[in-house]
């Protein structure tokens, strides 16, 4: 069973910012235009989600504040991730990924990133064979790769998506 959501809107990050959360927040919200990311801020802010003052999410667990700021839902994941958890998560619209980047950039402060899934294709149950596509605000990069391979750069501790 392959799922994929044709309509996701991609938004990038600025450059050398800790907005990924925003963008893929955004992303899942089908939300676009300019400022999008600073007014995803002030909302996360008004409904008192932790946010460091270099606006990135202040720990993963500020992703159920998140998840309850956007009406969003979170599900932990304590292990390897199945192909068939994120296509139960695919509904009507994205789902993010939250998590720790194994190897985080040089120009990073903080290893957290998060990253947007539209699509989840292939044999769900080998996640050496399933691919996943989806956004990485961070270059505005498409991802196009085995779910293994995701896993091995993201560990994943967050799925947050659509009711």
């Amino acid at each position: 069973m392959s799922r994929v959501i044709r309509h996701i809107i991609p938004v990038s990050q600025p450059r050398g910012s800790n907005l990924c959360w925003a963008a893929v927040t955004a992303m899942i919200l089908g939300r676009s235009g300019p400022g999008i990311l600073q007014q995803i801020v002030a909302e996360a802010r008004a409904a008192h989600v932790a946010i460091n003052s270099n606006d990135s999410l202040d720990t993963l667990s500020g992703v159920s504040g998140l998840a309850s700021a956007f009406n969003l839902r979170s599900m932990a994941v304590s292990e390897v991730l199945a192909g068939e958890t994120v296509a139960g998560c695919l509904g009507r619209s994205p789902c993010g990924f939250f998590g720790l980047l194994t190897v985080p950039p040089a120009s990073s402060s903080t290893p957290r990133h998060a990253v947007a899934c539209h699509g989840i294709v292939g044999d769900l149950s080998a996640s050496s064979t399933c691919t996943v596509l989806g956004v990485d605000p961070r270059g505005y990069s498409a991802i196009n790769m085995t779910f293994f391979q995701l896993q091995q750069e993201l560990t994943i501790s967050h799925i947050l998506y659509k009711a």
